[in-house]
């Protein structure tokens, strides 16, 4: 560097978006930093971490950045040219003096009408009491589901525990009237909208919940952003929405330039975008992180699945409506887990994720086999232009592998397991089927209408019924995790960043398997 004026510019970022070039090509233009610093300056981009505070990050920084101002050679500054959390802690100072000063006033008031500190001194008790409960009444979340499906009915059941402290379930919208209104009156929704900007614009929403079927989450979760709302979208965020002909080059820049616009509306939007990876928040797999701590070990190999007999529904038949089969529909499950872990082991470890470096994949639909055909009586698949069975191998940005397997052929219900193969342990996190409970019976009728576990074909013979199905999958502790990361202003453990790479993975994975070789993934 050379010249009159040498400068660092700092510029801070919530990790969700630590991916997105959309983010950085456009701050770079916006500030034009070179001509305005008239010679060279160096942009220095910070990445809050996931589960921390971001007013605490920014002091962290600011304190850092002096400390190291110190040491610098004659002639070098630095400048942060873009604070996101400077909106935060003014918010939070204007509250502050709001309140104080209208503390003053009632006492003042109080006094005077009441001409005795005696009479005074239970009503002025009472103010706290009321600043209690109207902050209470105050940390309830609007939220918005869109959809009124089987995702819809997940979310809303189990945000059951954070209502009404939490959060208020707000509204509802769906493409049927008359089922948004039954999913209304099922979970006491006060309000029912005919479309999707209605409920995106009402001032009673702050949190917009998309569980409708992924070829509108992306356009959606974008309106939602610009609206000012927080997002949080169901698996897979986005992804090509088509004829299955199209060449796979162009469903991966498609699917791609979806995810970036997402995450480019939540930053310029400055709302917080939660992807619903309920793998992620499942006990089994929380386990698997703090034994993975507690050994000490590396991952070498990751293995996980997401399998079953099929989906009922007549949308995951075809590329137009799903994007694809069963490596975008059940495969981001897998895969969203095993990034996750080695984007846990990298932040732990070295400070930043270790990401995803190539793919090789495979599918096909072997419930269409010639040689199959009118054999499958067990099985609820359909396919008409899209993959039931899929497998892929994962390599990382320091050479470890992970395999995923997601398939609509498996029978004996859902299988969702992870195991990770570590330089000095072995760990099987099986969220289902496991064996907190066994049951057998010969025949199914012994079981009546008591719920077993989900795509299970019969009831008979040895059984794996979970106690809570929903818990050991994660989906309770998953909706508190966003509604915390909203409130406090943080990424959850599940977010933007996690969200596109899940997307970048298959579909480079559907690109391996259309051209039979490997696929290097963009890294900088």
């Amino acid at each position: 560097m050379s010249g009159e004026r040498k400068a660092v510019c700092i510029m801070a970022w919530p990790a969700a978006h630590s991916r997105s070039p959309l983010i950085h090509n456009y701050w770079i233009k916006q500030h034009n930093l070179n001509a305005e610093y008239r010679r060279e300056a160096v942009p220095l981009l910070i990445f809050q971490q996931p589960g921390s505070n971001a007013l605490a990050t920014a002091d962290r920084l600011f304190a850092t950045m002096a400390e190291l101002s110190k040491s610098f050679p004659s002639g070098l500054r630095y400048d942060v040219v873009y604070n996101p959390t400077e909106f935060i802690a003014q918010s939070v100072e204007a509250v502050q003096e709001t309140i104080y000063e209208a503390i003053i006033l009632v006492v003042i008031v109080m006094i005077v009408f009441l001409q005795s500190w005696r009479t005074a001194i239970v009503p002025i008790v009472a103010i706290p009491v009321s600043l209690i409960g109207t902050f209470a009444a105050m940390a309830a979340l609007g939220v918005g589901i869109v959809g009124a499906g089987f995702a819809a009915e997940l979310h809303a059941v189990n945000y059951r525990p954070l209502v009404p402290a939490r959060v208020d379930l707000a509204a509802v919208w769906s493409r049927t009237q008359a089922r948004a209104e039954t999913f209304a009156t099922q979970h006491g929704i006060p309000r029912v909208f005919g479309n999707v900007r209605e409920l995106v614009e009402c001032p009673e929403v702050d949190v917009v919940d998309i569980c409708t079927t992924t070829d509108s989450h992306h356009e959606i979760a974008i309106e939602a952003a610009r609206a000012g709302k927080h997002v949080i979208v169901e698996k897979p965020l986005t992804g090509f929405f088509g004829p299955g002909t199209v060449d796979r080059v162009t469903m991966l820049e498609h699917a791609l330039r979806h995810a970036d616009a997402v995450l480019d509306a939540v930053a310029r939007a400055g709302v917080t975008l939660c992807y619903a990876e309920d793998f992620v928040y499942a006990p089994p797999v929380a386990k698997l992180r703090r034994l993975l701590d507690a050994s000490g070990g590396a991952i070498l190999e990751l293995r996980a699945e997401e399998s079953h007999s099929g989906s009922h529904a007549a949308y995951a038949r075809r590329w137009q409506t799903a994007g694809g089969g069963a490596l975008l529909r059940m495969g981001s499950h897998p895969v969203g887990v095993v990034l996750h872990l080695k984007h846990y082991e990298g932040a732990r470890r070295h400070g930043r994720p270790i990401r995803a470096r190539s793919v090789t994949a495979d599918v096909a639909q072997l419930t269409a086999l010639p040689g199959v055909a009118g054999r499958t009586a067990y099985h609820r698949t359909a396919v008409e232009d899209v993959e039931d069975w899929s497998v892929a191998i994962v390599t990382f940005e320091d050479g470890t592998k992970a395999t995923v397997h997601s398939n609509d052929i498996t029978l004996g219900g859902v299988r969702n397991v992870v195991t990770a193969y570590l330089t000095n342990a072995v760990v099987h996190a099986n969220i289902t089927p496991n064996t907190t409970v066994t049951a057998y019976a010969p025949d199914a009728a012994v079981w009546g209408d008591e719920y077993i576990s989900e795509k299970v074909e019969t009831k008979a013979g040895w059984q794996f019924p979970s106690p809570e199905e929903d818990w050991m999958r994660g989906y309770p502790q998953e909706l508190a995790d966003f509604v915390d990361a909203i409130r406090d202003r943080r990424e959850p453990l599940s977010g933007g960043a996690l969200a596109r790479e899940v997307v970048e993975v298959i579909y480079a994975g559907y690109l391996s398997a259309a051209s039979g070789r490997r696929v290097d993934l963009a890294r900088a």
